[in-house]
Order: structure tokens, then C-alpha cells, then sequence
């Protein structure tokens, strides 16, 4: 696995486990905006690693797509954040993150990604 993989396999699941700690915790607060800048600072890394990424067949799959989605969120939270526009600020945090949980689970079941090849190819075998 390349070192730009591991980076966006460990950004990825930074950003998975921040955005469930974000969910589960009280909002506002000291703690909630440094977890978030942590929390936007792997999205915005898992989205822009994505780029340079591809699989055999394809330079871009619609996976970035949903890269793009992401960089405009990481941006859309922020805005709204800090214009007070919490509801906004909060659907494009949530949509975020749910985008990269969906994104997750397609790497995880696609044959021929580096995810479902680590960790499902070799299950039928065992």
C-alpha cells in the first residue's frame, strides 16, 4: 500500500470517528469547534488524497464526485458556523459525513478497491 493510501485510509477514519463524537457530544462550545477543525481538517485530506488516487481502469470514478461535495461542505460548514447559521451549518456537516460513510461502505464492497481487496477479498478464502 502507498504511503498516499495510508494516509487517506487514516484520515478517512479519523474523519468517521471525529463525526461520531461529533453527533454523540453536546454542540457549541471550546471542545466542539476544536474537534471540528480537527474533524474538517481529515475530511478536507480524505477528499483532496482521493484525487490522486484511481483505480486501473479509470483516473476518476464517480467516488470524486463526492470529493468535490466534500471540499464545498468543508467549506459550507465553516461559513454557516461562523454567520450563526447553525441549521445550515449543521446539514452540511451532517451531509458531509454521511457522504463519507457512504463513500466507506462503496470502497469496502467494490471488488477491485484497495478497501474490499484488504479486507473482503481473501474472506471467501479463509
Amino acid at each position: 500500500m502507498s504511503a498516499l493510501a495510508i494516509i487517506h485510509l487514516a484520515a478517512a477514519l479519523l474523519a468517521l470517528l471525529l463525526g461520531g463524537v461529533q453527533l454523540a457530544l453536546p454542540r457549541g462550545g471550546g471542545r466542539h469547534k476544536l474537534l471540528g477543525c480537527v474533524w474538517l481538517a481529515a475530511m478536507a485530506m480524505t477528499a483532496l488524497t482521493s484525487f490522486a488516487l484511481h483505480g486501473s481502469t479509470a483516473r476518476f470514478s464517480w467516488v470524486h464526485l463526492l470529493s468535490l461535495w466534500v471540499l464545498f461542505c468543508v467549506v459550507a460548514v465553516v461559513r454557516h458556523a461562523r454567520r450563526g447559521e447553525i441549521d445550515r451549518h449543521r446539514a452540511f456537516a451532517l451531509g458531509a459525513y454521511l457522504g463519507l460513510l457512504g463513500a466507506g461502505i462503496a470502497a469496502l464492497l467494490t471488488p477491485g478497491r484497495l478497501l474490499h481487496d484488504l479486507l473482503l477479498a481473501g474472506a471467501g478464502n479463509a
